[in-house]
């Protein structure tokens, strides 16, 4: 058995109609619906959704979009037969032959991750067509990983990807976005199928909180930059005393990168990607990873300060600026990157 699952926090009547328009295509879709903690006032349209069919679980309060889909995931993994699943959002932006089109994705590649992107042509509000720019250009420096649509809601995959799924963190809008960061590193393929875009100007609503669920989205990126701040002035200001000293360039270099990345190393593994696998394994890629990057780090401070004539000071700060993505997308992919199996 299939199912499309749909998160709802104070739903509209689009939820009734995308309920009717699914079962006009698929009368035997099996259709659950999440009711996040939306109110009495709202408590007709569960009802209604209920008399067509489908199954409603409800969270007491509003715990997020995160927690919705978890609790959906969770009653699935109980329901005996079940094949593979599609996410969809119950406001009307996703067309119900998109929302089957995934689903037999999913069907035909139980083990892919499948997306449902948008090409943000036409019609669209600027905020969404900018951030949706900011946040592929964010998880591509983040997961190496190009995606058309970092921010679809429209979702499938099959049962067996669902522990998986369970073990994302985040309770609210971020956890879409660490599932998106976490497939790479868990051996996860994406499958991406173009769809739609829908958008109604004029009643097209958002629970989206612009800065604080923004925040959410992109910690995973802030954690990594504060790590790297912190790492990046330790290595900074060694290089530049080592130099001032009269030690040679390639010392200067190895001898900083050694101390700062201890310091990058123990911070990115227990706090930023919060790596659980073997300490030796770890640290070995991460050596690995280190020496790729003081060799690159070497000859770029050779060609800023010996052939363009910059000083070392303003050579150190190009060549980290050029270093930092790189770095990054190596020890998300490499290092702290423990395939599933």
């Amino acid at each position: 058995m299939n199912y499309i699952l749909i998160p709802s926090y104070e739903p509209t009547d689009k939820l009734i109609k995308l309920i009717e328009d699914l079962l006009a295509l698929e009368p035997e879709i099996n259709i659950l619906i999440v009711n996040d903690g939306s109110g009495h006032e709202f408590a007709r349209f569960f009802i209604q959704a209920e008399n067509l069919g489908a199954t409603v679980l409800h969270h007491e309060v509003n715990k997020g979009k995160g927690a919705a889909l978890k609790t959906g995931k969770v009653y699935l993994m109980k329901q005996k037969n079940v094949g593979s699943i599609v996410c969809a959002d119950s406001d009307g932006q996703h067309k119900p032959k998109d929302i089957f089109a995934c689903l037999h994705a999913s069907i035909a590649n139980p083990d892919s991750y499948v997306l449902g992107v948008r090409k943000f042509k036409g019609n669209v509000p600027l905020r969404s067509r900018f951030g949706n720019r900011v946040t592929k250009l964010v998880y591509l420096a983040a997961s190496g990983t190009s995606l058309q649509d970092t921010q679809t809601g429209l979702r499938a995959f099959g049962k067996n990807l669902m522990p998986w799924l369970l073990e994302i963190k985040g309770n609210r809008f971020e956890y879409e976005m660490n599932a998106l960061l976490e497939a790479p590193r868990a051996g996860i393929p994406f499958h991406q199928l173009e769809i739609e875009t829908v958008y109604d100007q004029v009643k097209h609503t958002s629970h989206f909180r612009t800065f604080r669920d923004s925040f959410r989205v992109y910690l995973p990126i802030v954690k990594f930059s504060s790590a790297s701040l912190i790492s990046g002035i330790v290595d900074y200001f060694t290089l530049l005393i080592l130099v001032t000293q009269g030690v040679q360039l390639l010392r200067a270099v190895i001898t900083s990168r050694i101390l700062s990345g201890t310091i990058n190393f123990t911070i990115n593994r227990k706090f930023v990607f919060k790596d659980q696998s073997d300490l030796k394994g770890a640290l070995l890629r991460y050596i690995s990873v280190a020496l790729t990057v003081v060799t690159l780090d070497y000859f770029l401070l050779n060609f800023f300060n010996k052939t363009l004539k910059i000083h070392i000071s303003i050579a150190k700060l190009i060549a980290e600026s050029i270093l930092a993505l790189f770095s990054f997308w190596l020890q998300r992919l490499f290092v702290f990157s423990v395939k599933k199996n």
